[in-house]
């Protein structure tokens, strides 16, 4: 598969276009996540880490 599905696979947002190109590069076709799902969960990795 050469395309990226429209959606962000925990969200369920519409990806823009740099989010999909992102996506893309990382070969992430069937589970693309959007920026603001991942910046959430750096930040509970972050959180988990600091305890």
């Amino acid at each position: 598969m050469s395309e990226v599905y429209q959606f962000c696979s925990v969200c369920e947002e519409k990806l823009t276009e740099d989010e999909r190109e992102y996506n893309k590069k990382q070969e992430n076709f069937y589970y693309p996540v959007c920026t603001d799902c991942i910046d959430t969960t750096i930040d509970k990795v972050f959180k988990v880490l600091d305890n």
